[in-house]
Parts: C-alpha cells; sequence; structure tokens
C-alpha cells in the first residue's frame, strides 16, 4: 500500500465515522489528504472503493494483532485447544488486550463506529457490521465454546446461549468506554470480572479464574 493510499483510507475513515458514509464527499477526503481530488483518483474509483478499501483494510491489522499475540489460528478446534493449556492470568491479559485493540486502537474503534452509521443506510456496511460484530462473532464463539467443553474446559452447556452470554457484556462494555473519558480502566475491570464470573459459572471444576 503506497504512503498516500494509506492516507487516503485513515482519512476517509476519520471522516465516515464523524460525518457518516453520506455526510462526506471525494473532495472532503481529497481535502483532509492534502491533495487534489485528481490524485487521489489515481488510488480509487471513488468513495464507494475508499470504502471497500477501509473494509478491505481491517482484516490485515487484525490479523497483525492476533498474530502478535499469538491467537491467529482461525480453526476454533485449534484455538480452543490453545486457550484451554494458557494459565489463567495469561487468559486474563489476553482478553484485556483483544478488548484494548477493539475500544482504543484508532482503526478499530473508528471503522466500529462508521459500521455502526452506516448499517442503516448501506448494504455493504450492513453486512460487514452483522459479520465482525454480531452473527459472525456469536458463531465462531459458539464453536469455539463447543470445542472447550469436547476439551472438558467447560461443563455441558448450550454452545450459542454461551457464547450470547459471553459477548453480549462485552459489547455493553464497548460502547461504555466510548462515552467515558478515561474510562479504559473502568472497562477492563469491568470485564476482568465478567470473565471471572463466567468461568465460575462455565469452567469444569475450576470455580472461576
Amino acid at each position: 500500500m503506497s504512503s498516500t493510499r494509506e492516507r487516503i483510507i485513515l482519512e476517509a475513515l476519520r471522516l465516515f465515522a464523524v460525518k457518516g458514509y453520506d455526510g462526506v464527499s471525494v473532495r472532503d477526503i481529497a481535502g483532509a489528504v492534502g491533495v487534489k481530488e485528481s490524485s487521489l483518483y489515481k488510488h480509487f474509483a471513488g468513495k464507494q472503493a475508499i470504502f471497500e478499501g477501509i473494509i478491505g483494510e481491517f482484516p490485515k491489522r487484525y490479523e497483525k494483532m492476533t498474530e502478535e499475540l499469538g491467537i491467529s489460528q482461525t480453526d476454533p478446534a485449534q484455538l480452543a485447544q490453545h486457550y484451554a493449556a494458557m494459565p489463567e492470568e495469561a487468559l486474563l491479559t489476553l482478553g484485556e488486550r483483544l478488548f484494548l485493540f477493539f475500544s482504543e486502537d484508532e482503526f478499530a474503534s473508528l471503522l466500529r463506529r462508521m459500521l455502526t452509521m452506516a448499517q442503516y443506510s448501506h448494504p455493504l456496511a450492513r453486512e460487514v457490521y452483522r459479520r465482525l460484530y454480531l452473527e459472525g462473532a456469536i458463531e465462531f464463539q459458539s464453536q469455539l465454546f463447543r470445542h472447550m467443553i469436547g476439551l472438558g474446559v467447560f461443563i455441558e452447556a448450550d454452545p450459542g446461549s454461551m457464547a450470547a452470554q459471553f459477548y453480549a457484556p462485552i459489547w455493553l462494555m464497548l460502547g461504555w468506554s466510548d462515552l467515558q473519558t478515561g474510562g479504559g480502566e473502568q472497562a477492563l475491570e469491568a470485564l476482568r470480572s465478567h470473565i471471572r464470573q463466567f468461568s465460575a459459572v462455565y469452567a469444569k471444576g475450576k470455580g472461576s479464574i
């Protein structure tokens, strides 16, 4: 990715996250980047292409982050084995770092805000929003918990219900973190408490972490 293309994507994301997709023009994006519209069109065919570029950039950033955390496995069965072997404190730290990525990483947090607004008028945004934050997230966690039950880490329970009970409070915490100045530490404390409580309910023969 060229530096100009990268700047276009980031500045467009910043604008979309504040003004919404429909409230931003190509001229606005070019102005934020500091280039002429004609220069911008050398990199993207138009606003829709920039929007698609933003969405396409996120998986690369997410993959880089998960590689750094050592959890880049996309197979829920492999990931379940990895989690099952992790010490309890390491699991808590991992949960915090994942949460901080979505709440404090500029690209990840702005993408969430952009998609939250754009989902109501933009079909692609609605599809990506549901895949990243709703059905896709719940389905992946359901598979993960199903395998962890099979490994004897969790008691027998409905994996879909477990996923909803685990994920819904975290989604709420992300929104809470967005609205509170300096509320990051409070959100992390709530996250730690939530993970411990979830473990107290579902961990097999361990009580809570």
